[in-house]
């Protein structure tokens, strides 16, 4: 594919005990550091077979690599980079945090996509149908945008980089658990706003109202 495009596990691939590469090789970027340490233990002409391949990536990445050093690990800026190099930031299998609509979740990096206007980013999340639960891949996507930009103010980016991954990470951890113990029928005590499910629904000078208030009531429903 063209530059900056699709780096998920197709871009490397096996076979036969043979490593293939096609395009660049992004692949062994984000793995730069697996393959180097795994290098400590090879006889020396593995080793020089290593060295050989990580030249080779350091030589046709060198410009996008020097971009992520000055900005992903600089001491003085917030880990960021350019939107044409943002594959660097984002590597198979990451944990990746999103918020929408003041809903926080974490879902698995699956692969990434450069499209003319945005990052597809493919995932996979937990979801539940009733019945079972299961993996799902859905699409988040990030606008284009110019210049140097913080991870953190981007609408998805690796968990690593919150500025409170752990508090987010109990928490999600504690809603799941609380979700799981919520299946089958239960009853529970509510006082606040709900949306009303009902079609009759009550009428007003402004229209057709979806919410009204619930006072001590017991509620009793089937997830």
């Amino acid at each position: 594919r063209d530059r900056g495009g699709d780096w998920s596990s197709d871009v490397c691939s096996s076979d036969l005990g043979k490593i293939i590469i096609r395009d660049e090789p992004k692949c062994l970027f984000h793995y730069r550091n697996e393959i180097r340490e795994y290098g400590m233990d090879l006889d020396q002409v593995a080793v020089e077979h290593l060295i050989f391949l990580l030249n080779y990536m350091y030589r046709a990445l060198e410009s996008e690599i020097s971009h992520y050093y000055m900005f992903m690990e600089s001491p003085t800026i917030a880990p960021g980079i350019g939107w044409e190099n943002l594959w660097m930031a984002f590597r198979p299998n990451d944990l990746i945090y999103s918020k929408k609509d003041n809903l926080e979740r974490v879902v698995r990096l699956k692969r990434t996509s450069m499209e003319i206007d945005y990052w597809g980013l493919t995932v996979e999340e937990i979801q539940y149908n009733g019945t079972d639960y299961g993996r799902h891949r859905i699409t988040l996507r990030i606008w284009r945008y110019d210049g140097y930009k913080p991870l953190t103010h981007l609408n998805a980016y690796p968990l690593q980089y919150h500025d409170d991954k752990d508090t987010v990470t109990n928490s999600l951890i504690s809603r799941g658990k609380k979700f799981i113990s919520l299946r089958n029928v239960h009853h529970r005590y509510y006082e606040g706003l709900a949306d009303s499910l009902s079609p009759f629904r009550i009428e007003s000078l402004m229209g057709e109202e979806d919410e009204f208030a619930i006072q001590s009531i017991m509620v009793s429903y089937s997830v």
